[in-house]
């Protein structure tokens, strides 16, 4: 089927995503409510056709990969209700196709990134009390310093169960 395209509508979250004229190489990963208990891979970098991730209510830890901004045409990610910890990634901010984001209960630290539509995202980053913004009621200290990016969490070992 390669070379064909379709459209098709998703309702993720009690919100309707239309995708028109899409090819067969658009992926979604839909892998909500599972009782996952792991770091996210930054081998899910390497998903070029990635569109769509809800990880969202599993016990994922760990911080969310900075690789996931290097999905340039990444669309939704849901990574709400677990335990992931460490700053946003400022790759997730370059992301200009992004038009859902969620990040919300988790325990997220430092400033919320800025660029591209993230200013808009207003209860992406709920009940994070040690995240800072001018968004939140958590003012931040400092200003914004650029981040330092490493692959993975720097223990070499991305064997897990999203690999």
């Amino acid at each position: 089927m390669s070379g064909h395209y379709y459209s098709v509508t998703i309702a993720v979250k009690g919100r309707e995503l239309e995708f028109p004229k899409k090819s067969v190489d658009y992926v979604i990963v839909y892998l909500s409510n599972n009782r996952f208990e792991m770091k996210i891979s930054s081998n899910i970098g390497c998903l070029a056709s990635l569109k769509v991730l809800d990880l969202s209510n599993n016990n994922l830890i760990g911080q969310v990969p900075f690789v996931l901004g290097n999905l340039s045409e990444f669309e939704s990610l849901d990574l709400s209700w677990n335990q992931l910890t460490g700053e946003i990634p400022r790759s997730l901010a370059d992301l200009t196709f992004l038009g859902f984001l969620n990040l919300s209960q988790n325990h997220l630290v430092g400033p919320i990134p800025s660029g591209t539509q993230f200013s808009t995202f207003f209860t992406s980053f709920e009940v994070n009390p040690e995240l800072c913004s001018l968004l939140l009621p958590k003012k931040c200290e400092h200003p914004l310093e650029p981040q330092t990016e490493v692959d993975g969490d720097g223990d070499g070992d991305d064997e897990n169960g999203f690999t």
